[in-house]
């Protein structure tokens, strides 16, 4: 797991001060003893009672880079388009205003994601999930494709509070990559 210690700067955005690899179970108990850890290595001194003051969040950052077997603009075509969802397991519809992805899921209910960047030239984009049946404190996600030599590499990151939804992040990110996979395939073949 990787552990990000961010701080909400003055102009209203995430800072990341510290970051590291980790597991959290033997190594952190709690996470003020990791906060006991940091103040020890002077990182951070904003802190009242072990914990950390309204300024400061955990957050878990999910990582991935993957290679795809196509055009970094065959990718953006799929990951790029906002209203464009055939790539996420399990949603059933899409309503896009322009800002926000509204994402329809039997069963599981509608989520809300507001597009807060696109770059087409790039190919980069930044959202974050602002309505979940899933209890979320903090959702922001980046999606940025690069070329290579051969085919591209897709670098996805989510930043995410509570800890405890990390799992199951990962594991929607995951799905993700094996639909994108078949989605491609499939406009090869028609």
């Amino acid at each position: 797991i990787h552990i990000v210690i961010v701080t909400l700067n003055t102009s209203g955005s995430w800072q990341p001060i510290l970051t590291g690899q980790t597991k959290l179970d033997a190594k952190l108990n709690s996470v003020s003893r990791f906060v006991n850890e940091l103040r020890i290595l002077n990182k951070i001194n904003v802190f009242s009672d072990n914990k950390i003051s309204s300024l400061w969040s955990l957050l878990i950052a999910i990582n991935i880079e993957h290679k795809f077997d196509c055009t970094a603009d065959q990718l953006w075509a799929v990951m790029g388009t906002p209203d464009r969802v055939d790539w996420v397991p399990g949603v059933e519809g899409c309503k896009y205003d322009g800002e926000v992805r509204s994402l329809s899921l039997p069963g599981a209910g509608a989520i809300k994601e507001r597009i807060i960047s696109r770059d087409a030239v790039a190919r980069t984009m930044v959202y974050s999930c602002f309505e979940s049946p899933t209890p979320l404190e903090f959702h922001e996600a980046r999606v940025e494709i690069i070329p290579a030599e051969r085919g591209c590499t897709l670098y996805w990151q989510t930043l995410v509070e509570p800890v405890e939804i990390e799992v199951f992040i990962k594991a929607s990110m995951e799905g993700c990559l094996v639909q994108i996979s078949q989605v491609i395939e499939q406009s090869r073949s028609t």
